[in-house]
């Protein structure tokens, strides 16, 4: 696990933190109707993001893009692990206004590769 190094590194990840988990709780909890799996799942998808932080590139993709790639790709893992099948439309409002159709199209791709 990387540690981040500098005060400011850890001033920017909190406040990445106080942005982001509400949402991304309030999402996963409205797609998994329970809430204690909702926060355990924000909870692994902070930790995950706080340890490979220093890879994120914010000349690539805006915070939020990159949190919700992270958190939809966890939930599409948390449903294969848990046999839930789902209705891959149900997915598609992960998808955030920044990305692009060619993100898009990629990104349901991976979704029905990783359901099928």
């Amino acid at each position: 696990m990387h540690i981040p190094k500098t005060k400011s590194q850890l001033v920017e990840i909190e406040e990445f933190y106080k942005a982001y988990y509400k949402k991304v709780l309030f999402f996963l909890n409205k797609k998994l109707d329970n809430m204690t799996e909702a926060e355990d799942l924000a909870s692994n998808i902070f930790l995950y993001a706080y340890r490979i932080y220093d890879n994120y590139d914010p000349s690539k993709s805006a915070p939020q893009t990159w949190i919700f790639t992270i958190t939809r790709t966890r939930l599409i893992n948390y449903y294969r692990d848990h046999h839930i099948d789902v209705d891959i439309s149900e997915l598609e409002n992960v998808l955030t206004y920044e990305e692009t159709e060619m993100e898009k199209a990629a990104y349901l791709q991976e979704v029905r590769n990783t359901l099928a």
